[in-house]
Formats: C-alpha cells, sequence, structure tokens
C-alpha cells in the first residue's frame, strides 16, 4: 500500500474543517427549543446517529473525501466506512471541546 502523504495531509485538514462546519450546524439545530423537549433523554444518542448518516452521505457522494485518497489496494467499501468513522470521530472531538 502506497501512501501519499501530502494527498494524506489534505484530506485530514479538509476533514477536520467539514467536521467542524458539521458540528455547529448540528449543535444549532438541536438547540432549537422545540427540537430539545422532543430529544431530551437521548440527545447525544440522536446527535450521534445523525452526525454518523451525515459522514456516511458526505463520504460516498464526494469522491475526494476520503482519508486514505490515492492509496492503492483498499477496497473502495473499507475506504468508505474507514472515512466515515474518522470524520465522525473528529466531529465527536469538536463537539467535546465545546462542551467543556
Amino acid at each position: 500500500m502506497d501512501i501519499n502523504f501530502p494527498q494524506l495531509w489534505d484530506n485530514i485538514v479538509l476533514f477536520v474543517i467539514i467536521a467542524f462546519f458539521i458540528e455547529m450546524a448540528l449543535s444549532s439545530l438541536l438547540s432549537i427549543g422545540y427540537v430539545q423537549n422532543l430529544l431530551r433523554s437521548s440527545e447525544a444518542n440522536v446527535k450521534n446517529i445523525i452526525v454518523l448518516i451525515v459522514a456516511f452521505g458526505l463520504c460516498m457522494k464526494i469522491p475526494k473525501l476520503r482519508i486514505l485518497l490515492g492509496t492503492k489496494g483498499i477496497p473502495s467499501t473499507i475506504h468508505l466506512v474507514i472515512s466515515a468513522l474518522v470524520l465522525s470521530k473528529i466531529v465527536d472531538f469538536f463537539s467535546n471541546m465545546k462542551n467543556k
């Protein structure tokens, strides 16, 4: 497996930027009073599910949004799963930083 490190660095920076925007968008959506009343007991679970769905959707629709773009020997399905999980963990990191 050949890793193109400059491309990997560009992809990580892109993931951080997109994760920041996903976190801000979901935080603003979930801060609406009506939505808070609906999700009172399981807001964190619903937010994590939404983040995973958005991450998979973005990684599936935007081919350049793959963390290991340019590497060979990785099946596309595994590549998609790894990219979406990394993106969702970066969103979770921003969420934890914001809440502290």
